[in-house]
């Protein structure tokens, strides 16, 4: 992947461990196409909405992606940007349901209540 320098040994850094991204909405679906730009691979998705059509308006996602689960639609766009993160991509389609987490973890949801 050609940005893979900045993320990389190469600036005397490296980004280690997996992305948790609980919520993948809006916030959590643009935390993740900026981070597989930057080439990121290691993903852990959390959410358990499915994409509708009023989340085209403000979400990452295609009008193909509706009554899909939105960790799958946000699993899509980060393998059309990097098709090398396919298989360190994990979803749970179920939502954060208080696994253990460890490396970066990005909290998107949208309700108080979930927080």
């Amino acid at each position: 992947m050609r940005t893979w320098g900045a993320v990389s040994d190469n600036l005397g850094y490296t980004l280690c461990g997996k992305c948790h991204i609980i919520g993948c909405g809006s916030v959590g679906s643009t935390i993740a196409e900026l981070l597989a730009r930057l080439g990121i691979t290691k993903f852990v998705l959390y959410d358990f909405d499915k994409v509708e059509p009023h989340n085209l308006a403000n979400q990452m996602f295609k009008h193909s992606d509706i009554k899909s689960p939105k960790v799958d639609a946000v699993k899509r766009i980060i393998t059309e940007i990097n098709p090398e993160a396919e298989p360190t991509i994990e979803v749970c389609p179920e939502g954060y349901t208080e696994q253990r987490l460890g490396g970066y973890v990005f909290l998107c949801v949208d309700n108080i209540d979930l927080r």
